[in-house]
């Protein structure tokens, strides 16, 4: 497996995107967190694009208890979108995930110095159709090295 320790996601030579990759499993140790990526993710070097199948990033120093979940739903009504959300742990968010047989399409991913946040949608999903799936939130705060490893 290759490997890139990043200090910080926005800076480097190599860029790698996870936007619209699907996150199918979450593993957590004692000083680390890792998000199992069974499509890959795309990494962007010297202006070339090239894909990366089944990828894990690493946040090295991190524990579940820094990272803050939310998954929200929606339900459409007569006046437009009712939106209602409830927070879950990691843990728990990585037990539906294996439950359900589902995963999360990232669909907004932002860094900066000491902040990371993802968001995508729960899928597949029997409200899909209506464009109503539910969507997940990951937010950590602080700074945590992230080492991408791929095949």
């Amino acid at each position: 497996m290759d490997q890139l320790l990043r200090h910080s996601p926005i800076n480097g030579e190599k860029w790698i995107s996870i936007h619209d990759m699907h996150l199918s499993s979450i593993l957590w140790q004692k000083n680390s967190v890792s998000f199992i990526f069974e499509n890959g993710f795309i990494m962007i070097e010297n202006d070339q694009i090239k894909k990366k199948e089944k990828g894990v990033i690493e946040l090295c120093g991190c524990s579940p208890s820094d990272c803050s979940c939310r998954i929200i739903k929606r339900k459409r009504t007569r006046l437009g979108t009712k939106t209602y959300g409830r927070t879950v742990s990691l843990e728990n968010l990585n037990k539906i995930l294996i439950k359900k047989k589902q995963y999360i399409e990232i669909v907004l991913e932002l860094y900066d110095a000491n902040y990371m946040y993802w968001r995508g949608e729960m899928l597949p999903n029997r409200k899909t159709i209506n464009g109503l799936a539910p969507y997940v939130t990951i937010e950590i705060m602080g700074f945590f090295p992230m080492k991408y490893s791929w095949k």
